[in-house]
């Protein structure tokens, strides 16, 4: 396989562990800011179900719920849910220390910074948050209108 001729490695310094998130400026956000037509919101939330959201072969949802039934008056009771399942099963952000390719991660760092708790390098604890414009991703004909094309790279969507 051919080594992609593009690489952001190093553009912002050997010490760097945002990449391309760089980019995201407080002047850029007030621009994706001034797009805005309507102030609606659209959940990007995937629901949470036995058989989902992973990906076919990660059917692994483990919930259980756990709850206190003490019937004393006054006596507080609760019920809470606890969740074991694959992180890659919905809407989520890695940072870009969570991958690897023989044996260097992002910026050409060494995967030793990756161990069974976490990164030590590269972690989306590094992200402050994000702020972007979006584009609705389903088009108008998927919504019973007429389709709409999708934006090409440079054009506005508003």
């Amino acid at each position: 396989m051919a080594e992609q001729a593009i690489n952001n490695w190093g553009r912002w310094g050997d010490s760097d562990e945002l990449g391309t998130l760089n980019l995201m400026t407080p002047e850029r956000i007030l621009q994706a800011i001034r797009l805005v037509k309507r102030g609606k919101i659209y959940s990007l939330s995937v629901p949470l179900e036995k058989d989902g959201p992973q990906h076919p072969t990660f059917h692994k949802t483990w919930q259980v719920t756990f709850m206190t039934t003490d019937p004393a008056p006054g006596a507080f009771n609760v019920a809470d849910d606890v969740v074991t399942m694959v992180t890659h099963s919905g809407t989520h952000v890695d940072g870009l220390g969570h991958c690897w390719k023989d044996g260097a991660m992002w910026n050409g760092k060494s995967a030793e910074h990756i161990t069974s708790y976490g990164t030590t390098w590269a972690g989306i604890h590094n992200v402050p948050g994000m702020v972007a414009r979006g584009a609705d991703p389903l088009p108008q004909g998927g919504r019973g209108g007429v389709a709409t094309p999708s934006p090409r790279r440079g054009e506005r969507v508003g």
